[in-house]
């Protein structure tokens, strides 16, 4: 006997089946979608247990369920006139079954009147069943409409009739959730829609509308039918879904003329011009994304909205004056880039004389001051003709003018406003004084070129005598680059301190930097853990768990969960109540935040059960194993009532073991004869550092275990050698259990690598771990920076076309092998790909996985390389989060890591350049930046076109002039980077600004002798954009 029934009914959507097999049947239940949980009775006899299985049917029969999932209204309950509600109901459920839209209006005549709620009821119920998407394999009467096993129970006309009667019975509050409506007002002109309307006369439909589109910007409905709807009168004038709809064209696919009908219709009619189309420039929408054509070949397209303005605009349909007014205002509001840009364009393309530009010089100077480089310097272009002219309010000019020019993300505007001051002195030299004035924040920036056209500027039109260029000047009296305040001393009230004058009192550090590559022996273990006391932290602490973000938060709850447990209230479930809630509710984009949370859910609800990681993206995101594996440790530990902290527990922020207590509570371990679990000990040696002076020998002496002892005093330092071989038992000795040899190494690996992260180990070359990276050496592949191409279809010309997608950066990485979980070092070192490994990482994420080996990066390192630094395009929150991480880091800097440092001060990233910039800038005040590799590898980068490279030039706004130190570690990253760099056809752009740089350095640190440098730099004299840098590094 077997039997399935469903329930669908409010919020409930859930499953329940029986199955008899002789003289036991198993229950299995949980929600539609799910495998559900399953339990087995067994009986006496095979009668009893089919008499059971019925009992239990009617049982579920009774409360609502049913085959088909809709739930079977009781039959006392009754409608006004006798008529039982479950007949309404059937009838509905009959019309989506048949589908019979034709139908829907007479059953509403028939039935509405008295079961309004009920019959809104039904609808809402209907939805949830035939529309939510749901795993159809258990469904085959649903899944021969699919090839996929995710699909919707009903059918398109099935869906449609439920919409309709939506439509039909709803008022505004009914909708809130319904964004199937969308569908139904862009088909107005369907007979069955346009029934439906005129029978219900709704009035909601624009408030409807408006609530929509604004969450969910996906969406549109297309202006015709909204006009053909306020034609009706079924839609009223609501401005901005007016503005949102014009500006999706429909789809008219690839035909060309076809929209060109469609615009020229548009442009004829009076009401679209007069009231809506002025909508497009106050209401930020998506036009710049609707193509009249494009060229895939050339990239070249006409945009929808670049043919109708212009015609508008010569046709005299739209105001000029006030229409250029508005598109200078788009440039301040909060809206999407790209279709700011577009106003941009549109206002280039539409050749505005300069009269009319002066008009409107008023709404053009705000936008001097915008955020966004792009806008300014459009300003500054549409300014530069107008500069000298009588008619423009040079006053109002300067004042706004005077910020942009210390913003370094504006060189090429900077640079056009010299060039035009200068012209302009020469035509009015009494505005000598408030224009050179306004130019000396000039020096504020890392830029020679522009320095010394803005000093040759001063010295040709300032007046030596001028105080309020004085004062100026003599505030950025240490910041000229090169030679350029020899062309300012007139204007210093005395001789400008040497840089190591005004600098070397904020560090006490020589003048040279020497890289010093760190021996991870200096951590400091300062900050005790305070561990939850009571109930009333525990309690506490779960708030900050819901919230999530720090991995610590889950190892102290952990730890107070296995040694308090007893001393729990009777009712900490119900005391919990509000916290297990948000966690049922809740989503936690964090892997680990998800799989700890689960696992909380699991220890309350089914404490006999164990939780396991089911993810089918395990096998693209292994180091989730780790994590895994503990909590199944800790969830046994909890069936066992055995309250023993585990050993990777921190004793130390933010995550470090000291070496005492980590020996102690191995003690605990074998004292009670608890097995020590092989990948707890391995995260805990790891967290684990060598501290200087510490002697802990005495302490070893009481582990019970020889080959923990051996173990724990190789991981301190105490013996060097490694025991891999000897022998399958030694696991079975060490933990209690039969087990995989491949463990016990794996333990061994950890510890080794740990412990030496430079280290060759031959112990492991002939061993079970001989092929795992990290393991016999540090893997460390070589690289290549290539082009990569993708492919996309013409539908023009019917042929696939070739486009760049960037430089990438490739690793050939090992190939998947099922890695043992105590082998940290290796758990995600093989290829993938890489897309899927991007979407399940977040930054809580590799906070965590740093944490479990926060002594060596150069694994994780090699990962986010591999997965995430490809190109410098992609942006990822995992970058940010390991600079974070490696602020602190105390281990030694390897090649994966200086190469990820490197990437990351190339990425597109505005907000991680300057994170990564301040990594360099603490890292060279510790000694520990290898200056060499760092510049090797930059210079490989740049060389090869990976990124621009003005991104690389942020770093000099963060590092430069800290200090004499830091300026000596900024030019032999230069020198390095110099000696380096090549290129196979063309020279990047802005890499003068890099000699530019270095010259400023060396000239600033006395660098006069530097003969391997100069011969470089004089192989680019036949350049012709290098030759002033080189003659001027030939002067030095």
């Amino acid at each position: 006997m077997f039997r399935h029934l469903k329930l669908i009914d409010g919020s409930s959507d859930k499953f329940w089946q029986i199955e008899t097999n002789g003289n036991s049947h198993t229950v299995t239940y949980g929600r539609n979608g799910t495998d559900g949980q399953s339990k087995t009775k067994n009986f006496d006899s095979a009668e009893s247990c089919l008499k059971d299985a019925e009992k239990l049917i009617a049982e579920k029969i009774k409360k609502g369920y049913s085959d088909d999932g809709l739930a079977i209204v009781a039959p006392s309950e009754k409608k006004a006139g006798g008529q039982s509600k479950q007949v309404i109901a059937d009838e509905y459920l009959e019309l989506i079954r048949q589908t019979n839209i034709d139908g829907l209006l007479p059953f509403l005549e028939r039935h509405l009147k008295g079961n309004v709620e009920f019959i809104k009821k039904e609808i809402r119920k209907a939805k949830k069943y035939w529309l939510t998407w749901t795993d159809l394999s258990k469904e085959p009467e649903f899944k021969h409409r699919s090839n996929h096993n995710w699909g919707q129970r009903g059918d398109r006309a099935q869906q449609r009739l439920i919409a309709l009667s939506a439509l039909a019975t709803f008022s505004l509050s009914d909708t809130t959730t319904w964004t199937e409506l969308i569908d139904l007002l862009n088909s107005p002109k369907d007979p069955a829609v346009k029934k439906v309307l005129d029978w219900a006369k709704p009035n909601w439909l624009a408030d409807y509308a408006a609530e929509q589109l604004v969450k969910n910007e996906w969406m549109a409905i297309t202006y015709d039918n909204i006009r053909l709807l306020e034609e009706w009168g079924y839609f009223e004038f609501k401005p901005e879904v007016y503005a949102r709809s014009l500006g999706n064209v429909p789809n008219l696919g690839y035909n060309e003329p076809e929209k060109k009908v469609y615009l020229d219709r548009l442009i004829e009619d009076e009401k679209a011009y007069t009231r809506d189309v002025p909508l497009l420039l106050a209401y930020e929408t998506n036009l710049q994304n609707n193509h009249l054509h494009y060229d895939y070949q050339t990239q070249e397209s006409e945009l929808v909205w670049d043919y109708v303005f212009p015609r508008l605009l010569e046709q005299g349909k739209l105001d000029t004056d006030l229409f250029i007014q508005q598109l200078f205002e788009t440039q301040t509001k909060d809206w999407n880039i790209n279709l700011k840009s577009f106003f941009r364009k549109l206002l280039t393309k539409l050749n505005i004389d300069d009269e009319v530009i002066l008009h409107h010089q008023n709404h053009l100077f705000p936008l001097l001051h915008h955020e966004q480089a792009a806008v300014v310097n459009f300003a500054i272009d549409r300014l530069k003709p107008l500069i000298g002219r009588s008619e423009l309010d040079s006053t109002e000019l300067l004042s706004w003018l005077e910020p942009v020019f210390m913003r370094s993300d504006l060189k090429g505007g900077i640079k056009t406003l010299l060039i035009q001051f200068d012209k302009w002195l020469k035509q009015e030299r009494e505005l000598a004084s408030p224009v050179c004035s306004a130019i000396t924040p000039v020096f504020m920036l890392s830029d020679l070129s522009l320095q010394e056209r803005a000093a040759k500027l001063i010295a040709k039109y300032a007046a030596v005598e001028d105080e309020e260029i004085k004062m100026r000047l003599t505030m950025y009296a240490t910041q000229p680059m090169g030679d350029v305040s020899t062309l300012l001393n007139p204007w210093m009230e005395e001789a400008p301190l040497s840089e190591a004058e005004v600098l070397s009192p904020l560090r006490g550090m020589d003048e040279a930097y020497e890289y010093e590559a760190p021996k991870g022996n200096d951590i400091l273990l300062d900050q005790p853990i305070t561990y939850l006391a009571n109930w009333s932290d525990i309690l506490f602490h779960w708030g900050k768990i819901i919230k999530g973000g720090d991995p610590l938060d889950m190892e102290l709850l952990i730890h107070a969960w296995l040694t308090k447990q007893d001393e729990f209230p009777a009712d900490y479930i119900k005391q919990l109540d509000p916290y297990l809630k948000q966690l049922k509710s809740g989503y936690n984009e964090a892997s680990y935040a998800s799989l700890f949370g689960n696992v909380l859910l699991n220890i309350i609800y089914q404490p006999k059960t164990i939780y396991r990681y089911k993810s089918r993206y395990n096998s693209e995101f292994r180091s989730i194993s780790i994590l895994d594996h503990l909590l199944a440790l800790f969830q046994g530990r909890l069936q066992q009532h055995i309250a023993v902290s585990l050993l990777s527990t921190p004793s130390h922020a933010p995550y470090w073991v000291s070496p005492e207590v980590l020996i102690d509570r191995i003690i605990a371990h074998e004292q009670q004869g608890i097995a020590i679990d092989p990948v707890d000990m391995a995260i805990a040696i790891s967290r684990m550092p060598r501290i200087p002076g510490a002697d802990n020998k005495a302490q070893l002496q009481h582990i019970q275990t020889d080959i923990l002892r051996e173990l724990l005093g190789f991981a301190l330092g105490y013996t060097e050698q490694i025991k891999v071989e000897e022998g399958k038992n030694w696991l079975q000795r060490l933990f209690k259990k039969e087990g995989d040899e491949k463990e016990w190494q794996a333990v061994w690996a950890t510890t080794a690598r740990t412990r030496w992260p430079e280290g060759k180990f031959s112990a492991f070359e002939t061993g079970a771990l001989a092929g795992f990276p990290f393991v016999v050496e540090p893997y460390r592949p070589g690289y290549q920076i290539k082009p990569n191409y993708n492919t996309n279809y013409d539908y023009r010309t019917k042929q696939n076309e070739q486009y760049l997608v960037g430089q990438e950066l490739t690793f050939p990485m090992p190939a998947y092998q099922d890695t043992p979980t105590p082998l940290l070092y290796a758990m995600d070192v093989y290829a993938t790909r890489k897309n899927e490994y991007f979407y399940y990482v977040s930054d809580a994420d590799i906070r965590y996985f740093f944490s479990l080996t926060p002594q060596v990066a150069e694994p994780l390192s090699l990962v986010l390389n591999y997965r995430f630094n490809s190109y410098s395009l992609e942006t990822s929150k995992t970058i940010p989060a390991l600079l974070t991480a490696l602020l602190d880091y105390h281990g030694a800097t390897d090649p994966s890591t200086q190469l990820f440092i490197a990437c990351s001060l190339l990425t597109k990233e505005k907000n991680t350049r300057t994170l990564a910039a301040e990594l360099v800038l603490q890292w060279v005040e510790k000694g520990k930046l290898d200056v060499q590799t760092l510049g090797e590898y930059l210079g490989d980068l740049i060389g090869r076109a990976y990124a621009p490279i003005n991104r690389f030039l942020d770093l000099f706004e963060v590092v430069r002039d800290i200090s004499p130190v830091h300026n000596d570690a900024l030019y032999q990253l230069l020198k390095n980077l110099l000696l380096r760099v090549s290129w196979e056809t063309k020279m990047p752009a802005n890499f003068k600004k890099l000699i530019e740089q270095t010259y400023d350095l060396a000239l600033r640190l006395g660098k006069k002798d530097d003969k391997q440098l100069m011969e470089k730099i004089a192989e680019w004299e036949k350049v012709a954009a290098l030759k002033p840098i080189v003659l001027k590094f030939k002067k030095l």
